[in-house]
């Protein structure tokens, strides 16, 4: 990364202009793009493997019950986005999506063996609710906080923020479900 900081500042036309980090509502808007990320791809990456290993449902079967959460993000993400477009207000959004997302993150800390299906749709469906508040408007903040010269690297940079989200999530959570994993078959088998 220092060597990245070190070259992009002594170029002409960097690929990240590292002085777009100094303008707070573009820094907020990468965080967030790096928080739905997060909890997108972790959610994409394990639930299915819960729904599979612990409640028994076939790989199809899992992967179609990842929908709600798919409904949730294009419903919401549309309702805001006419809002936005009408209004032009997008300020509360963020928050009620991270709001919205931390519940539902909450929730899918509950699921257990014995929880029903339509359970923990439901609960995927207010992570998914959550991500549709965020998606779109981290990417307008992006793109309202900057000049029109640096529009294209504002875009690139939330979705960049969102991939490498993404990846650090599927990482921490994939340790977190292999200690899991690795502690209940311990108790269960012995070492």
């Amino acid at each position: 990364l220092g060597l990245f900081a070190w070259v992009e500042q002594r170029v002409a036309e960097p690929i990240l202009p590292l002085r777009l980090f100094r303008i707070r509502n573009f820094s907020l808007a990468s965080v967030l793009a790096f928080m739905s990320g997060f909890a997108m791809f972790g959610a994409v990456g394990f639930l299915p493997q819960f729904q599979q290993n612990v409640q028994g449902a076939s790989a199809t079967n899992s992967g179609l019950l990842l929908l709600p959460m798919m409904a949730g993000v294009l419903v919401v993400s549309n309702v805001i986005g006419q809002i936005t477009s009408r209004t032009g207000y997008y300020r509360l959004f963020p928050a009620m999506g991270m709001g919205v997302m931390g519940v539902g993150a909450v929730l899918l800390s509950t699921l257990a063996i014995d929880t029903g299906s339509f359970t923990s749709s439901v609960y995927i469906l207010i992570v998914g609710a959550g991500l549709g508040f965020l998606m779109g408007t981290t990417n307008l903040i992006a793109q309202n906080s900057v000049e029109m010269r640096d529009l294209g690297v504002a875009t690139s940079t939330a979705t960049f923020a969102r991939n490498i989200g993404g990846s650090l999530g599927v990482a921490v959570l994939g340790s977190i479900f292999t200690s899991r994993i690795q502690d209940s078959m311990t108790s269960a088998l012995g070492s």
